[in-house]
């Protein structure tokens, strides 16, 4: 819903006329903006805001800030890549702020801003204040300075990326001798600002599944020893985190703790207004052409270039610019002119293994005779020309299918703002095939059309095939276009690992319930040869032998069946885990069950794993000593008895199979196995009130599961033939929302004595039969006015619970 719509639902409800309303939306959508200012940060520093300047800037812009509250808060705009990122807090958790989302004021603790440590700007976020009865439009503005200082802390640590490091209480102690009068070693410290998530955590006690360090925690000497700062994923960078404390002489004592993840600075490619991307000791001639399109674009009447000179050329640590096109021809000179036609002889050329961005700027005049000026950036081996990149990674040989989510994360961290669609621009080869609806119906090479995040030709259906040319890294371009209609451009870079097929997940079962270990899953992971398990899909709830079931406890109290969308997670972390899955068999079925899951590890690499269930149902029972010659029965009877579905005869040890079951008896049991409840309107004339099976009877006959006859009785002292059996099993199924598919009339003549099914029991029986759940005896017949023995009814009921 639109926050429009969903402000004026908001406030029609709470009385204000539709006349007022009128007046008012016009209003409040062109209301003044105001200013909230006074924030400033270096930008290798975070920068938290405090909900309650909000509230003073709610208190200075309300009409009526008595009277009034805040509802929420929107943000119109994120701060672009280049800026750096937003969050904020809950009180507990920290959370990206997306463009347009409703954050309550009662869940907005804190704002994070992180700067890119590049940034050196006066970064503007509008933002709107929704109240009660109005909207408060605001720009908050931060001055990002740019950090020229060294990456120098008081107490410094470097590290390489996706490596930890540990503090040492030696350096603090070293700290503490050098920047205090009397002090030798450190007392204790504690941080009072601490990194984003992005950067990276500090834990206490040395692991990831230790406590996470908070803000303003104490930590005494001998405690610092286990401090453990683990940066993000890939994350390169500096990390500045301020502490406070005291030294063993009572001095207080304050300072930066730095901690340099690789090389202190981001990688990542810059874009000029004429930009070239090459490999590592690759060179790259310049494209006249390309000089004639910032021409066309940035003057008002040139259509290409006349000439160009180079105000400022690189160090030679970076490269040269040469002309004529050989390191033996002339070196490019500051200020040396070249025309029109002399572009396409000038040659860059990066020092030997040169890796980072080159930036040349010039100028020139255009052949309208306006002067132009720009730059020239060679990103040498970081990147190509993608604004954004989307990493995976996949298994040597294997198809990898493509995710809309990460293409919308790389361009929502760019931008600000959701992908609308993508249009790739690869050509498929010997390097590899991309596909739209891989193996589908609808198989087909992608082109240059559309491919959409949340609609049809959908981005997830886009397939990658490896050729035999394959490398170890793929890289696919593509141009993303913004639900804003703002473009960027991206890359799908494919990373392959070659691994090991994954173990079989093995186990058996005696015809109950199977629950799944993720421990057994994760180990079959790990046979892979590569990273951990994330998590795992199945394509189906139904397989050959059985059905598989989320959170079960007994075959007709369970959650739900498992669906093929969901992710069923290792661990203890998401919403729904590996180890509630369980596989129920299904009656009669002995043998092997084969069940294919995909695996997805920590590299985003999924894989096809399988699991393998042996099922041996039971041939004699302990629990009950009278079944010795019902072995048929066993199975039916252990399932019943293990679910407590039934509890036997007489003193528990015996279960009678052989005994005729009567109405009353039957309909008990249908409601206890099926939980079934109902407010009672009455019962049958001939069912007494203290009878044992009164109130399941009552329930029956207020579901409509038991009807009574022309006299209004029931008979539940009667043996229960065999087709009102069925009726009344077809009735409670339904009832408990298990309904079995419907039959034709016709199924019926498979049997012998199909014709003589009673009329009102023929579709509950063709239902039955046709589903398995009643089947003819020796001769074929159905029997459907013999009685049902306790040993069928265990058998039928069986049967109808592992459909």
């Amino acid at each position: 819903m639109k926050r429009t719509h969903k402000r004026l639902t908001r406030l029609l409800s709470a009385g204000m006329s539709l006349a007022l309303l009128t007046t008012l939306l016009p209003g409040a959508l062109a209301a003044s903006r105001y200013t909230m200012d006074g924030y400033e940060v270096d930008s290798n520093q975070d920068l938290e805001i405090d909900a309650d300047d909000f509230y003073d800037f709610f208190d200075d812009y309300a009409e009526d800030p008595y009277d009034d509250d805040i509802y929420a808060i929107y943000f119109e705009e994120v701060p672009s890549k280049s800026e750096g990122d937003l969050y904020y807090y809950d009180g507990n958790k920290e959370y990206d702020v997306e463009v347009d989302e409703e954050i309550r004021w009662k869940n907005f603790d804190t704002l994070l801003f992180v700067p890119d440590e590049d940034c050196d700007d006066t970064v503007s976020i509008n933002f709107e204040l929704e109240t009660y009865e109005e909207y408060i439009r605001g720009t908050l503005e931060i001055e990002v300075y740019a950090d020229s200082s060294s990456s120098s802390g008081d107490v410094t640590y470097e590290t390489d990326v996706n490596d930890e490091v540990y503090l040492d209480v030696d350096d603090f102690d070293d700290y503490v001798y050098d920047s205090t009068r009397s002090g030798d070693e450190v007392d204790y410290i504690y941080f009072t600002s601490l990194p984003s998530s992005s950067k990276g955590t500090l834990y206490y006690d040395g692991t990831r599944s230790s406590d996470e360090v908070g803000k303003n925690d104490d930590f005494d000497h001998d405690e610092i020893d286990d401090l453990l700062f683990i940066p993000d994923d890939d994350f390169e960078g500096t990390v500045t985190i301020p502490f406070k404390g005291e030294a063993d002489s009572g001095e207080s004592i304050s300072g930066d703790l730095v901690i340099v993840v690789g090389d202190g600075k981001s990688s990542s490619a810059k874009e000029g207004d004429v930009t070239y991307n090459i490999d590592v000791n690759d060179e790259v001639y310049l494209d006249v052409d390309d000089f004639d399109d910032y021409v066309y674009d940035s003057t008002r009447s040139g259509d290409e270039v006349d000439y160009i000179y180079f105000t400022s050329l690189p160090s030679s640590s970076k490269g040269t610019l040469y002309y004529d096109g050989t390191r033996s021809s002339d070196e490019v000179g500051k200020n040396d002119d070249f025309d029109h036609d002399e572009i396409d002889d000038l040659l860059f050329i990066p020092d030997d293994d040169y890796e980072g961005s080159v930036t040349i700027p010039f100028k020139g005049e255009a052949d309208s005779g306006e002067s132009i000026s720009g730059d020239l950036v060679i990103n040498v081996g970081i990147g190509g020309d993608a604004e954004v990149v989307v990493k995976l990674n996949a298994s040597t040989g294997n198809p990898i299918t493509f995710d809309a989510d990460d293409f919308n994360d790389a361009v929502m961290d760019e931008t600000g703002y959701n992908l609308n669609y993508v249009v790739f621009d690869y050509a498929s080869g010997r390097g590899g095939y991309l596909y739209f609806d891989y193996d589908g119906a609808s198989e087909d090479e992608v082109d240059d059309a559309r491919y959409y995040r949340s609609s049809s030709p959908s981005l997830n259906d886009v397939t990658f095939v490896p050729g035999s040319a394959a490398g170890s890294t793929t890289r696919i371009p593509f141009k993303a276009y913004t639900t804003n209609n703002k473009t960027v451009n991206g890359e799908v870079e494919i990373t392959y690992v070659t691994l090991s097929s994954p173990s079989v997940v093995s186990y058996t079962s005696n015809g109950l319930a199977v629950t799944f270990r993720s421990s057994d899953f994760a180990a079959a992971c790990a046979a892979r040869g590569g990273s951990s398990l994330v998590s795992v899909t199945f394509p189906s709830a139904s397989v050959t032998g059985g059905q598989l079931y989320y959170g079960f406890e007994t075959p007709t109290n369970y959650q739900r069946g498992i669906l093929s969308t969901v992710s069923y997670s290792y661990g203890s972390s998401g919403l729904y885990r590996l180890d509630e899955v369980t596989f129920l068999p299904k009656a009669e079925y002995t043998g092997s069950v084969v069940i294919p899951y995909v695996g997805t590890d920590a590299d985003g690499i999924t894989y096809n794993g399988n699991i393998q269930i042996t099922v041996t149902p039971p041939s004699s029972t302990t629990r009950f000593n009278d079944m010795g010659n019902y072995s048929w029965a066993v199975p039916g009877v252990e399932f019943l008895a293990a679910y407590g579905i039934t509890t036997g005869t007489g003193t528990g040890t015996t279960y009678s199979p052989a005994s005729q079951l009567t109405r009353g008896d039957y309909i008990l049991m249908l409601v206890r196995t099926f939980n079934l409840t109902a407010s009672s309107t009455g019962n049958f004339s001939d069912v007494k009130a203290d009878a044992y099976y009164a109130d399941a009877l009552a329930v029956a006959k207020a579901l409509g599961i038991a009807t009574a006859d022309a006299n209004g009785n029931f008979r539940p002292t009667e043996g229960v033939t065999r087709q009102d059996a069925m009726v009344f099993l077809y009735r409670a199924m339904q009832k408990a929302n298990r309904t079995v598919p419907n039959a034709y009339d016709s199924y019926l003549t498979r049997f012998p004595d199909g014709a003589s099914v009673a009329t009102d029991a023929r579709p509950a029986m063709a239902a039955m039969a046709q589903a398995g759940v009643i089947k003819g005896d020796q001769a074929g017949r159905l029997n459907p006015t013999g009685t049902l023995t306790r040993a069928e009814m265990a058998t039928i009921l069986h049967r109808a619970l592992t459909l």
